[in-house]
């Protein structure tokens, strides 16, 4: 067997396609190979173009290159697209090179071609992966298995204002803004690190400082030998979404809060306010019907009744109207520059005679000129109505004490009021200041309230940036403290 029948023999039997043809493009031989993969015999491709199984669309561009093949450039790869005997289409490679003669003139060119459909299909699902995770309106981020981000879609600069070139290489704990713990980064780290996706949201923070809320899922990339490659987090900004969600809580528990004080408003018109109208109502028609058959000391004892009846109203009535005025904004808020001593001694002369019939000494401690920044109708109203019940809540024989206390640094003032009195249960001392809650009490004297009273001081304490708080025991008195801008 000759060199040429043993080279045939040899390309008979390669598994890749071998097609020998002339410049014309007539096919001159073709390998075993070739012939299986069109499902064609030799002699019917031999003789017929080259180009005859190309994709019509390819022919030019092929042929193109091939004679593009000269003495000092005689090799050529390219890819097209190849038409197979059931009509199919595939993608095949192709290294073409040419021979020449003596002369320099190309006598023929052998192609060796492989089948890379395969290849093409996986390029172009991966190309539609890239497309697609770039033009995610989701961040998309991939980090190694360490956790260091390799790549961030364009997303990652809108959301982040960081670069993706400033986040290569680097940990997403640069997000961080400290409210999510470090116990629930590292069962995020488990999570992931064992093979499973993590739900969750962060608080994160941008460049510019700016804060940010994301939801994110985070999954492991595996290997078929179960290694862990790489880590796939998508996150979606979800601010906005945060932000309606903390307005709509909001706007509920306002609802809820408009409806405990329209039903308390309801319960005391109701009730509070037609117990003390009975008593002037029944008494006075008493007087009206039997005043000739009454005596001087009956006739006081009903007048009495009717006048601390006709009072307990009045303090009823102004109490709901300056509520109802403070739940619609209706009172103005004026601060000013109070002498607190000459406030409380304006205050303390209204409520001397409350604190006589009882005995009750008022101890003044508040300093010579305790200056104050305050809003004086809303002020006094504050003082009158813990005055008021700290000598309401007292036995007889007992005392009140106002004293006063710098705050540190120095910008308000705390004002307590303490007293001697029965003192108040624990357990009802956090509903003191809720509108929703049966505060109205009676007291050693069976005095009459509402209990709109010290709703009222913690409306009006806290439009001043001040607080109010309550220390109590048994038996033993109640220390009713608030604090107060000092004057600037």
């Amino acid at each position: 067997m000759g060199h040429e029948e043993k080279y045939k023999v040899i390309l008979d039997n390669l598994p890749v396609l071998i097609c020998h043809f002339l410049p014309s493009s007539e096919i001159i031989y073709v390998n075993k190979a070739y012939c299986s993969y069109f499902n064609k015999r030799k002699h019917e491709l031999v003789g017929e173009s080259f180009l005859t199984l190309i994709l019509e669309e390819d022919k030019d561009i092929v042929w193109s290159n091939i004679i593009s093949l000269n003495i000092d450039n005689k090799t050529i790869v390219h890819e097209h697209r190849v038409i197979k005997d059931d009509n199919s289409l595939s993608w095949h490679k192709w290294t073409n090179k040419a021979f020449f003669n003596e002369a320099g003139e190309i006598i023929s060119y052998l192609s060796i071609g492989e089948d890379i459909t395969a290849r093409k299909k996986a390029e172009a699902e991966v190309s539609k992966l890239s497309l697609a995770v770039k033009q995610s309106s989701a961040t998309i981020i991939i980090t190694d298995s360490d956790g260091c981000i390799e790549y961030a879609n364009p997303v990652f600069k809108k959301t982040t204002d960081y670069t993706v070139e400033e986040a290569i290489g680097k940990n997403p704990s640069m997000l961080k803004s400290g409210f999510t713990t470090e116990k629930e980064y590292k069962e995020l780290w488990k999570t992931i690190t064992s093979g499973n996706t993590w739900q969750g949201e962060f608080l994160n923070v941008k460049k510019n400082k700016e804060k940010y809320w994301e939801k994110a899922i985070i999954s492991p990339v595996i290997d078929d030998n179960g290694k862990i490659l790489n880590f796939v987090a998508v996150k979606e900004d979800i601010t906005e979404k945060k932000a309606a969600e903390q307005a709509l809580k909001e706007s509920n528990e306002k609802l809820q809060e408009i409806n405990k004080t329209k039903d308390k408003f309801f319960s005391i018109i109701s009730h509070d306010l037609r117990s003390p109208f009975n008593a002037i109502l029944g008494f006075s028609q008493i007087l009206l019907e039997e005043y000739d058959k009454c005596d001087a000391e009956e006739l006081g004892r009903i007048v009495k009744i009717v006048n601390n009846s006709a009072n307990l109203a009045f303090d009823l009535l102004e109490n709901l109207l300056t509520w109802s005025l403070s739940q619609t904004d209706g009172i103005k808020y004026a601060p000013e520059k109070l002498d607190l001593r000459k406030l409380l001694s304006e205050t303390i002369s209204g409520l001397q005679v409350q604190a006589g019939k009882k005995n009750i000494k008022i101890l003044d401690k508040i300093p010579e000129n305790e200056l104050i920044f305050a809003d004086k109708n809303m002020i006094t109203l504050i003082l009158r109505n813990l005055f008021s019940n700290a000598i309401k809540f007292t036995n007889k024989d007992g005392k009140v004490t106002i004293s006063s206390k710098k705050q540190k640094p120095g910008k308000f003032l705390k004002i307590s009021i303490s007293d001697t009195g029965v003192g108040i249960p624990k357990d009802e001392i956090d509903n003191l200041f809720h509108i929703d809650k049966k505060n109205s009490k009676e007291g050693t004297a069976k005095e009459k309230g509402t209990g709109l009273g010290l709703i009222l001081c913690k409306e009006f304490i806290e439009k001043h940036d001040g607080m109010i708080w309550v220390e109590s025991e048994l038996w033993k008195g109640s220390i009713f403290s608030f604090t107060i801008p000092l004057s600037k």
